[in-house]
């Protein structure tokens, strides 16, 4: 592996010794100005400028003896002689030259005949009169034997031979084959297929016969009739004309949606019909949702037989407003509503339901009513919510008060019921008090002043300040008065100390040894923008030894310029700005 260089290398006016230059068999990518390879596929050198590669140095080729011998054999005016684009011409020394001139334009300029081709004696038949003309004995006398079957098809269907010795006619290449032997069909007839450009004197249009009862030709045309861009005959186009349709469905369980595919009729109009299992129902039972699609308010159960009859309009209004012919007097008068059938509403009903109360005046009169009822009552208890919730909830609430207060205490005469009742539990305590009892009161505290006391008591048994200790009162308990004084030590033996594996004595010689001890300081730099990084290493010597490192994997070791700037940093210097982190350096010293 390569060791990566992030940073340019001065020789100094020194050799660069058996060095080779890096070898590749296509340009590499991401390059600068100046970048040098050799290419191993044209064997020569490249070398990268101005956005382009250019050849530079040997190319590899040698000029040998015989190439030299070409080269001579050359004289000096030779012409020179190249292709050219332009049909029927060469280019000589550079200039157009026309050596061949074709002799003519149009479907055959060569007035090639059958026989210039080979086909001097394929007669000029349509591959429907050569198939009306192929009968069985016909076949049977060409190949001198009567075929055991026939078969009409696809050139493709006509399967693997097994030598059955059956005849088939392919109807698409107009071949004919006889299944001669196993996997072997052998072609006996028919004709090879030519491609439509490559036949001469072929019409360039075709006026197919009027059409008849009996005989297929071509049509007009008429009046009422139309021809779409897609080649579509569409009848009923009179703009006072319409279709009445029907289309039936068989519904799925719950199904409510139902497309037209054969046509479509005019929202808002009333040309379409639903019949459900044979009855017709009404128009509030379904909705017109699009010009091929009705809705029904209710889902179908699975079976049921829907039809939609429709009338597919043109352009005009089939059912002209006349709801006047159903009103009285009317020639298809609606009957007048009765309790039991519906119809039109009379006069009469109309004036009735004129007298009775408004909307508005019925809520007048209900609100009327309820202010009669709260009577002015505050707005927290003016609704029966409120008093329920003021009681409590409670459905009982007249017996919950009588109970309680069946419970309450009766007020005696020369007897104050109040919060400071005698109780009870305070009877109990006064019977627990003995004869004679009286109330105890601790004495004040006396403080005493801070120093090594001696402790005194009093008649009633408290502590006091007896005075302080003295040296009298030392020496009256048999200790030595030279022992009342302490004098600390100036210093302590090393014996008084426990040593542990935590703590122990460091000798000079360890010390030493410690100081000079290898030292090492490990740091990711790269910040994407700096070229020059100082890092602090505080190693507080020049005499280190540092190593550059790819921070992620392979972690390979890379070079660049690295100045011991003083004894606790150095500076490295990059050719381009490494990225975040990118890098690792270790410092020892």
């Amino acid at each position: 592996m390569a060791i990566p260089y992030i940073n340019s290398i001065d020789l100094n006016f020194n050799e660069m010794l058996n060095m080779r230059i890096q070898n590749l068999a296509t340009p590499p990518s991401n390059v600068l100005d100046g970048f040098v390879y050799f290419n191993t596929t044209m064997k020569k050198f490249m070398g990268y400028a101005n956005g382009d590669w250019v050849t530079f140095g040997h190319t590899g080729e040698v000029l040998t003896t015989t190439l030299l011998q070409k080269i001579n054999g050359i004289s000096p005016s030779a012409t020179k002689v190249e292709d050219s684009t332009v049909n029927g011409n060469i280019k000589i020394n550079g200039t157009e030259n026309v050596v061949y001139t074709h002799p003519g334009t149009g479907t055959n300029p060569h007035s090639t005949t059958k026989a210039d081709v080979g086909l001097g004696s394929v007669e000029n038949k349509s591959a429907t009169t050569i198939l009306a003309e192929l009968t069985a004995a016909q076949i049977a006398v060409s190949l001198g034997f009567s075929p055991r079957n026939t078969r009409v098809g696809l050139e493709s269907a006509k399967g693997t031979a097994t030598g059955s010795k059956t005849v088939y006619i392919a109807i698409d290449s107009k071949k004919i084959y006889l299944d001669n032997a196993n996997e072997s069909w052998l072609q006996i007839g028919g004709q090879e297929t030519l491609p439509w450009g490559s036949i001469t004197g072929k019409p360039t249009t075709y006026t197919p016969p009027i059409a008849t009862p009996s005989n297929l030709g071509g049509v007009k045309v008429g009046a009422n009739m139309t021809v779409d861009a897609n080649g579509v005959l569409n009848a009923n186009d009179n703009p006072t004309s319409f279709i009445l349709k029907e289309e039936s469905f068989i519904a799925t369980a719950g199904q409510t949606i139902f497309n037209l595919s054969q046509g479509q009729y005019r929202i808002g109009l009333g040309t379409i019909e639903v019949f459900i299992n044979g009855a017709k129902i009404a128009n509030s039972g379904f909705n017109e949702t699009s010009t091929t699609r009705i809705t029904l308010s209710t889902g179908m159960e699975a079976g049921d037989h829907v039809l939609l009859r429709y009338i597919e309009l043109i352009n005009i209004t089939p059912y002209p407003s006349h709801h006047h012919e159903h009103l009285p007097g009317g020639v298809d008068p609606i009957p007048l509503v009765t309790t039991t059938v519906p119809g039109l509403m009379d006069s009469a009903d109309k004036v009735k339901l004129n007298s009775t109360y408004t909307s508005a005046q019925a809520d007048a009169e209900i609100s009327a009513a309820v202010n009669g009822l709260i009577n002015g009552s505050p707005g927290a208890l003016d609704t029966l919510n409120e008093l329920a919730a003021a009681m409590g909830d409670d459905p009982n609430f007249a017996a919950t008060i009588a109970n309680t207060i069946a419970g309450k205490v009766d007020k005696i005469t020369g007897k104050n019921l109040s919060a400071n009742d005698f109780t009870n539990t305070l009877l109990a305590k006064l019977n627990g008090i003995a004869t004679g009892a009286n109330k105890y009161s601790h004495p004040s505290k006396t403080v005493i002043s801070s120093g090594l006391k001696k402790i005194g008591r009093d008649s009633t048994g408290h502590v006091t300040d007896g005075g302080n200790v003295t040296k009298a009162d030392i020496t009256g308990l048999g200790i030595p008065g030279q022992d009342t004084v302490y004098a600390h030590p100036i210093k302590h033996p090393a014996s008084i100390i426990t040593q542990d594996q935590n703590n122990r004595f460091v000798s000079d010689t360890e010390k030493t040894k410690w100081n000079a001890k290898t030292r090492k300081y490990v740091h990711s730099i790269g910040n994407g923008s700096a070229t020059s990084i100082v890092v602090s290493h505080n190693l507080n010597t020049r005499d280190i030894s540092v190593t550059l490192r790819e921070t992620a994997s392979p972690y390979r070791v890379v070079m660049t310029d690295i100045a011991m700037t003083n004894v606790n940093s150095i500076t490295l210097t990059f050719a381009k700005p490494p990225s975040s982190n990118k890098y690792t350096v270790m410092v020892v010293g």
